[in-house]
């Protein structure tokens, strides 16, 4: 059954991105291009969705994984995230980062001519900054994808086994009048650890990785979209209270 609140979630949680990213031409934040006028109000809502928005995506795609585990087995499940995650990223590295790469060179100098000039000769060579090669905001398809691999057998587990401690945990939560609370959790321990990591940061995924092209992800950042992704698990059957909350 198709649960068209986790879709409307999805779609609002990408519009905002939108609009916060477009943000990022206007801030003092560091970005590919800036406007000549930068204006530093707009970053205080900007500052309020760095909150929560990686974290709600990551409980989104927790969802999605189990509605698609409901019905595949783990070696289907791995296909269909390499299909629908792999190739896309191939196809935007492509054909819709290079653009991207080639205003921002076009900004500052750094390329003469056309796109055609630029594209393919320049595209690929090195690796973003210092080169061109780069995922540039397609980021969240390899994270998701590698994240999706390693939690595999994990959702198998909870599958298998739906009285699992963890699970009964989580429904507990929903179910009592903290019930909010236990909703933010992922949000509110994701962003804790994002601001006080207790390990080094560092790029997991190194290529074109640098900068604000991508998450400065340290390990901390990464136990928490697991989290996130996992504790999706058992949202999934309250994707109403989460459109609510977020």
């Amino acid at each position: 059954m198709r649960r068209y609140s986790l879709d409307w979630l999805r779609v609002i949680a990408f519009s905002l991105l939108i609009f916060y990213h477009v943000g990022m031409f206007f801030v003092p934040w560091d970005f590919h291009i800036k406007n000549n006028t930068i204006y530093p109000d707009i970053r205080w809502p900007m500052l309020f969705l760095n909150q929560w928005r990686l974290p709600l995506l990551f409980v989104i795609s927790g969802m999605s994984t189990w509605f698609a585990l409901s019905k595949r087995s783990g070696l289907q499940f791995v296909g269909e995230r390499t299909t629908r995650l792999l190739i896309p990223l191939l196809a935007g590295m492509i054909l819709i980062v290079p653009p991207q790469v080639y205003f921002e060179r076009l900004a500052k100098a750094q390329v003469t001519g056309g796109f055609l000039d630029y594209w393919p000769v320049h595209a690929f060579s090195g690796v973003y900054p210092e080169g061109n090669l780069s995922w540039h905001h397609l980021w969240f398809l390899p994270y998701l994808l590698i994240f999706s691999l390693l939690l595999l057998p994990v959702f198998l587990y909870l599958r298998k086994h739906p009285q699992a401690a963890l699970l009964n945990w989580v429904k507990k939560l929903l179910l009592s009048p903290s019930d909010y609370i236990g909703l933010l959790f992922p949000f509110i321990f994701g962003n804790h650890c994002s601001n006080h990591s207790f390990l080094p940061p560092t790029h997991w995924l190194a290529i074109g990785l640098t900068s604000s092209t991508s998450v400065h992800c340290s390990f901390t950042d990464f136990c928490c979209w697991q989290l996130g992704m996992i504790f999706g698990k058992p949202y999934s059957n309250s994707a109403g209270t989460i459109c609510i909350v977020g």
